[in-house]
């Protein structure tokens, strides 16, 4: 056990042959595998990219007085849009909200939605600010990776002003000086981006590099694990595409026929049931068929080289 380690992600045993019986349980699929924080591979997902947007203000606001949550922000809210100004990116409490704004619209009309959000409330303007975004696909299963992010830009001496997480979980964002904004691009990107991949080396050769006999044998289970379960997916990926082409090959034989059947196909696979929706008439239901039954037979023989 290595409680320093990435972590174990544990999936049940299943008997050989067992992926081949319909509507059995198949090992775990790349959705669940993502979902975890695990590429197919097994190995750990890490950001992706690293993004910059400047020209931005931020206000915060605090209500003059305590009022209902959902009344104040219906104030602020209208009166932004009555000058037709977008929020990026907003963090809220029940009587205080911060908000950053890009400027692009006239420094006119800002001042002028300004002076209407203090009729609500105490208004602070924070100029000349930028926003900075870590980029990767459902950055919430990244444990530990907002920590490293504002304690990079911690070290490098860079303020961070307000922090925001979008329902999208795609991204970690967080406003800081626009002066800074190279400068904390340029941490984050070595810090974050680059380090990352180096230590995925070093990890990947210390799995394979063993200084003594107890340790090449847990590296040699744990490939082993790793390869039955690749294996185990690949050998259901088969049995499912094995299965899509039949489906595919007896609904083509069907429309040989001449006719396009009246309703869609049930009890086949979903692209069968596609080339029907997306077909014109008989013959284009043949062609989509024809189609989907090569592009079929070329995923199975790359399957079939991969076992």
């Amino acid at each position: 056990m290595n409680p320093q380690g990435a972590g174990t992600i544990i999936f049940p045993d299943q008997p050989s042959g067992m992926c081949a019986l319909k509507r059995n349980t198949p090992p775990p699929s790349s959705k669940v595998l993502l979902e975890n924080g695990y590429q197919l591979d097994l190995s750990r997902r890490h950001p992706t990219a690293v993004t910059i947007k400047d020209n931005v203000w931020v206000l915060n606001i605090h209500s003059n007085r305590k009022s209902v949550s959902h009344g104040f922000f219906e104030q602020i809210f209208s009166t932004l849009d009555r000058y037709g100004i977008a929020v990026d990116l907003i963090s809220t409490s029940e009587v205080h909200i911060s908000m950053a704004l890009s400027v692009n619209v006239i420094e006119a009309e800002m001042e002028k939605a300004i002076e209407g959000l203090r009729l609500i409330g105490t208004v602070s303007v924070s100029k000349d600010m930028a926003i900075l975004s870590l980029v990767g696909k459902q950055m919430k299963n990244m444990v530990g990776i907002s920590g490293r992010m504002f304690s990079t830009l911690a070290k490098a001496g860079i303020n961070i002003e307000m922090i925001s997480q979008g329902a999208s979980e795609i991204n970690i964002s967080c406003v800081i000086l626009e002066r800074q904004a190279i400068q904390a691009l340029n941490v984050i990107h070595t810090e974050l981006l680059s380090n990352v991949a180096e230590e995925d080396e070093d990890t990947t050769a210390k799995m394979t590099t063993t200084d003594d006999d107890d340790t090449d044998k847990e590296s040699k289970k744990k490939h082993d694990h790793h390869a039955k379960d690749r294996e185990g997916m690949l050998q259901c990926a088969l049995a499912r595409r094995s299965e899509e082409l039949h489906d595919l090959s007896q609904a083509f034989e069907e429309a040989l026929t001449g006719k396009k059947p009246l309703d869609p196909p049930t009890g086949c696979s979903v692209a069968v049931q596609r080339a029907w929706v997306h077909s014109s008439d008989a013959h284009d239901y043949r062609d989509r068929l024809e189609v989907l039954i090569d592009e079929a037979e070329a995923r199975l023989e790359k399957l079939e080289e991969r076992l």
